[in-house]
């Protein structure tokens, strides 16, 4: 029994003594993320008070962030934090184990003509980082539901919650879930439902906190229905949106591979089944996309329009060369719908000639000199019969451009040194 009491005793000790070390490690863990985060151009974050106690602290902070490369106009909000010291915190999330965790208010600074709206918003946003024993930043995101209106215009927001966790500045993993937005005024609405996000990304180069990371990986986004009324009218919807993407590096050069399908879309009182677009864009050098990336996360907010323009251009120049090297593809592999009448199919590969390509004049023109490209297509008649261009789609078949087969009509297009050819025979503009 005395050996139990004494174990229980050092526990107690350790619960009640760690929190006074561990807060000096976390206070060092937070300046480090600080400093990190000031190294965007973008972004000033500063601490204006830091008040310890045993079991945690107060902190009052100062954000500012810059949307325009001039840092002309900007976004100001304050930070409070309500520090936790590890190891077993009580939070206003339950209970965890780490070295800590922080609960933070925002504050957002308005004006006369907005003060009642960023009164709302700064009630209904709760955030919260869990910093753990293995160094893993975890931070929660929620809203709570909130409805603003005026005479002229309607708000209602629907509660999200997000949560993402960061290790070793490189990789994050996370997801998000919003149920929807509803934006109308006297003559128009717009109606959002049921948002979704997805991720688990890599940093293979570059820093998430300095905005300048390269990231391979997953992610998903997806939205169950998207409305759109003038005065009543129905003008747009589409249901269960979903966008995927995967981003992979082998031997130093990158594949993305994009897809973008929906289940049903309207528009105008038009009905489509199934869009689908999945593209495929590969041999993507990624050396050349790190010295890009570099060049832009380190161009002065000093510089003139001018001056940063010429460094932009400067920069793709250099890229353009170093990306053709490598041969990079296009693809779309499928842009496709169903219709009423049928299902309309087509693909595209796009390539660029670099010893046709003028890395020192980039203008569509130059583009166009040392494009290749193919595209394969094919259109049920019954479609073009509806659109009411039937005869001029009959001229094309009778002079060679498209193929007729049963009740399709379809096309192999080449574009290559300038010239266009349709089915193999040259078309000329």
């Amino acid at each position: 029994m005395k050996k139990v009491v004494v174990i229980l005793s050092l526990i107690l000790m350790i619960v009640l003594l760690a929190p006074k070390f561990i807060g000096d490690y976390v206070k060092q863990e937070r300046a480090e993320l600080v400093a990190l985060i000031n190294a965007n151009e973008a972004v000033t974050l500063v601490t204006d008070s830091y008040q310890p106690s045993w079991f945690g602290a107060e902190v009052n902070s100062s954000l500012s962030v810059f949307i325009d490369e001039n840092k002309a106009t900007k976004v100001d909000v304050k930070l409070i934090e309500n520090m936790s010291f590890g190891p077993i915190m009580v939070t206003d999330r339950g209970w965890f184990l780490g070295l800590g965790y922080s609960s933070v208010a925002l504050n957002f600074e308005g004006t006369d003509d907005n003060q009642e709206l960023i009164d709302l918003i700064n009630n209904k946003i709760h955030l919260g980082a869990l910093l753990s024993f293995n160094k893993k930043l975890t931070s929660f995101i929620s809203t709570d539901a909130m409805r603003y209106e005026n005479s002229e215009e309607t708000l209602i927001a629907g509660a999200s919650s997000a949560t993402f966790t960061v290790f070793d500045q490189k990789h994050i993993v996370g997801d998000f879930s919003w149920t929807g937005l509803t934006l109308a005024d006297t003559e128009q609405r717009f109606v959002l439902e049921n948002v979704t996000f997805s991720t688990e990304q890599s940093a293979v180069s570059g820093e998430y906190v300095k905005g300048n990371a390269i990231l391979t990986g997953d992610s998903h986004f997806g939205i169950q229905k998207v409305d759109m009324y003038h005065e009543n009218n129905h003008q747009l919807s589409l249901s269960a949106i979903t966008f995927a993407n995967s981003l992979s590096l082998a031997d130093d050069l990158l594949k993305l591979t994009v897809n973008l399908n929906a289940k049903e879309v309207s528009v105008a009182g038009q009905n489509y089944q199934q869009p689908n677009l999945a593209i495929t864009l590969d041999n993507l050098d990624f050396t050349a996309l790190q010295s890009l990336n570099s060049t832009l996360s380190t161009l002065s907010p000093t510089l003139t329009e001018e001056e940063t323009t010429t460094k932009i251009l400067g920069a793709l120049s250099s890229l353009a060369d170093q990306m053709l090297a490598k041969q990079p593809v296009l693809k779309v592999t499928d842009l496709s719908v169903e219709t009423e009448q049928g299902k309309v199919v087509s693909d595209f590969t796009f390539m660029l000639e670099q010893d046709q390509f003028d890395h020192t004049n980039l203008t569509l023109m130059s583009l166009l000199v040392a494009l290749n490209a193919e595209a394969n297509a094919n259109v049920p008649m019954a479609l073009v019969t509806k659109h009411g261009v039937t005869a001029m789609v009959d001229n094309f078949v009778e002079q060679g451009y498209l193929k007729r087969t049963d009740d399709v009509v379809g096309v192999k297009a080449v574009y290559q040194q300038s010239q266009l050819s349709l089915n193999g025979k040259a078309f000329q503009f």
